[in-house]
């Protein structure tokens, strides 16, 4: 393609000089201006050739290429950025958790949230994984609050704990 683009262009550049040459050396009257009209179609053909050399398919195949190339980087760099929030959010998610058992009087407790794609287009909180000692009372508070501020019902809770020692 590069070859036909360098052809071109010497061809144009050829027929400017020599229509430029032409006319400086043509003597004044209308034998000038004839000339500057023979010039002028013989630099529109010039121009106009770059047209007819060009192959239309192998451009529309190259452009085709790109484009697809260009689709499988915005694919990539979208699926990441996606992958990127969902972790923030179930970052963000197990430090809400982490706070409310603070609240509750458990303080060496673990938290896991694992977010899911929803067909509405965002992350969601789907399960939480929670380990510790919690008594049954500070469980169910926990889990009432997981449920009503996040929407995740306590079937999609897991509890991993031991009895608080201090019963």
């Amino acid at each position: 393609m590069s070859s036909l683009l360098s052809g071109w262009l010497i061809r144009l550049t050829g027929a400017a000089l020599i229509a430029s040459a032409a006319v400086t050396l043509a003597p004044d009257g209308p034998a000038k201006k004839a000339l500057r009209l023979v010039c002028g179609v013989m630099m529109m053909i010039a121009l106009m050739s770059g047209a007819a050399d060009f192959d239309y398919s192998a451009y529309a195949a190259r452009f085709s290429e790109y484009r697809q190339q260009a689709q499988t980087l915005i694919d990539g760099t979208e699926n990441s950025g996606t992958q990127l929030v969902r972790s923030v959010i179930e970052a963000e998610l197990e430090s809400y958790i982490l706070d409310k058992a603070e609240a509750c009087g458990v303080s060496d407790a673990e938290v896991a949230v694992s977010a899911r794609w929803s067909s509405d287009g965002y992350w969601y909180p789907d399960t939480v994984t929670i380990a510790g000692q919690f008594d049954e009372q500070t469980r169910r508070e926990i889990s009432r609050y997981i449920t009503a501020e996040l929407g995740v019902q306590e079937i999609d809770q897991r509890w991993e704990c031991s009895a608080d020692e201090n019963e």
